[in-house]
């Protein structure tokens, strides 16, 4: 196996039925400023697809394992998961990955 960083990103999609996409956009955007603020976050960024207005991405990068794992602990992860997303998408898929060292 290659070696990799320490630093774990996680690449969320989500595929917005469209007749909710402005709330599921809405209840995304809700957990940016409370995820930034968590120690061990390094970036959270929702993106917008240019081809398909109702694909979403979910950009973020831990300082390691542990704070993603805490990161999906929060209250207001659980919910999201639990409420919005489940009655929001029509599909939902989500990759974690570490960079490559180059040396």
């Amino acid at each position: 196996m290659p070696k990799t960083t320490e630093e774990v990103y996680c690449f969320s999609y989500f595929k917005a039925k469209p007749e909710f996409r402005e709330k599921l956009i809405a209840a995304l955007l809700k957990l940016i400023t409370p995820t930034r603020q968590e120690p061990g976050c390094l970036l959270y960024e929702l993106l917008i697809s240019q081809e398909d207005s109702n694909f979403l991405i979910m950009t973020e990068k831990f300082i390691n394992e542990q704070a993603l794992a805490e990161h999906e602990k929060h209250t207001y992860i659980k919910n999201f998961i639990e409420n919005e997303m489940a009655h929001y998408c029509q599909v939902v898929t989500w990759h974690v990955a570490k960079a490559l060292k180059s040396s």
